[in-house]
Order: structure tokens, then C-alpha cells, then sequence
């Protein structure tokens, strides 16, 4: 229950920023480079919210306890890299790629959850980094 409740709201909150951008697009004094930037981060933000999304449709035990950690650090990386700015975000994405790889090691079953979980969590550190500088651009 609590899930839906978090991905509803995940979802109500990507549909305001998409209604926010749309009202500055309709600005008639709206800055170009601001508003390319305010819908990058818009398309960012929904590429984000599509692979949690991804996660969270799949939910099941998952075999290895290495996977839970490696999500485990994977909330810890996006927490910081979103909600505090001072952390060195760099350093903390090296070590959860390092983690991924090991996890990527232990060569789970190409058909398994586990693979799945792998591939999402790649998508999302990779698309952290441009989302996080974007972020601190538009303030």
C-alpha cells in the first residue's frame, strides 16, 4: 500500500513539473537556455521516475543478499546526489559502480531479477549525474 501511495505521488509530482515547464514555454519573456534546460531536466526527471517505476513493478525475493545491498546503496546514491548537494556524489557513484560489478560477478541468471535490478540501477547512475548538475543550473 505504501508503495502505490509513494509511486502515485511520484507520479502527481512529475506531472507538475511537466505543467510547470509547459507555463514557461508560454512565457513570452521565458530565457532560452532556461527553458531547454527546465525540459531536459523534466525529461531527466521522467526517465528517472520510469526506471524506479521499472524497480518497483518487479518487486520479488530477490536470491542474492549482495543485490539488497547494492539497492540499498543505490537509495543512499540518489538520496545524496538529489537532496544534498555538499556530499561528494563522484566518490559515492564510484563505489556503487564498483559494488555493480561485483554484484555483475557473481553472474546471476541472465533471466533472473537480479539482472534486472543490475540493468535499472546502471540506467539510474547513469542519468544522475546530468539530473543532479541540471538541478543546481535552473535554481
Amino acid at each position: 500500500m505504501r508503495y502505490r501511495i509513494a509511486r502515485r505521488d511520484a507520479h502527481n509530482s512529475d506531472a507538475e513539473l511537466a505543467s510547470v515547464v509547459a507555463n514557461m514555454s508560454s512565457e513570452p519573456h521565458a530565457i532560452r537556455n532556461t527553458l531547454d534546460d527546465a525540459f531536459r531536466f523534466m525529461c531527466l526527471n521522467h526517465t528517472l521516475l520510469s526506471y524506479i517505476s521499472t524497480l518497483g513493478a518487479h518487486r520479488e525475493k530477490l536470491a542474492l543478499p549482495q543485490t539488497l545491498q547494492l539497492l540499498d546503496d543505490a537509495i543512499c546514491y540518489i538520496d545524496a546526489a538529489l537532496h544534498h548537494p555538499d556530499i561528494d556524489v563522484q566518490t559515492q557513484r564510484e563505489g556503487l559502480l564498483a559494488r555493480q560489478q561485483q554484484v555483475q560477478q557473481l553472474a546471476p541468471d541472465p533471466d533472473s531479477k537480479e539482472q534486472l535490478v543490475l540493468q535499472q540501477i546502471g540506467l539510474i547512475i547513469d542519468v544522475l549525474p546530468e539530473l543532479t548538475q541540471l538541478k543546481g543550473t535552473i535554481r
